[in-house]
């Protein structure tokens, strides 16, 4: 499994960077392609936190061409006939697509993430383990509701990434 990309955020004058996606629960978010097996989401969004408002300042994505398809012959095998055969495959053609692109309504300082409530976590300090997901020594934790900061907190990896309670003993 390859580590996917991390959003980068902008508070108070700090470059951040997270795996949490505010623009994952956006309600009219378009389907997008993946970047490559570093960011199977399709985007990668820079965020600025302005006035303890969320804003999604920059986006770097792939979109399907609305008219234009790779026409591929794959070898599939089926396991009831014992047999391999050709199937025609159609894939969308990825293209390119910035902030303005896929939200029309982006303003001057951005889109304003309204429709974001949410946690996001930045991991702080030296790393105690490492792998597909570092831990930290502390989180900086930011709380939003409708895109406006309402809590920030420090906080260890337990409190930062609960169990989901199927995990719990």
């Amino acid at each position: 499994m390859t580590n996917q990309n991390r959003e980068t955020f902008i508070h108070e004058g700090k470059e951040l960077y997270s795996y949490n996606q505010p623009l994952r629960s956006h309600p009219h978010l378009p389907k997008f392609l993946p970047l490559g097996s570093f960011c199977w989401r399709g985007y990668n969004g820079t965020w600025n936190i302005n006035d303890r408002k969320l804003y999604l300042v920059d986006l770097y994505a792939h979109v399907a061409h609305p008219t234009e398809v790779n026409i591929k012959q794959c070898l599939r095998y089926d396991l009831e006939r014992d047999d391999f055969f050709y199937e025609t495959v159609h894939e969308p053609v990825a293209v390119k697509a910035t902030l303005k692109d896929v939200f029309h309504k982006a303003g001057e300082d951005g889109l304003f993430a309204d429709w974001f409530t949410g946690n996001i976590n930045f991991g702080q300090g030296n790393i105690t383990l490492r792998g597909i997901n570092n831990r930290f020594e502390e989180y900086l934790s930011l709380r939003f509701e409708n895109g406006v900061l309402v809590e920030e907190r420090l906080l260890t990896y337990d409190e930062a990434y609960p169990p989901e309670p199927e995990e719990l003993p």
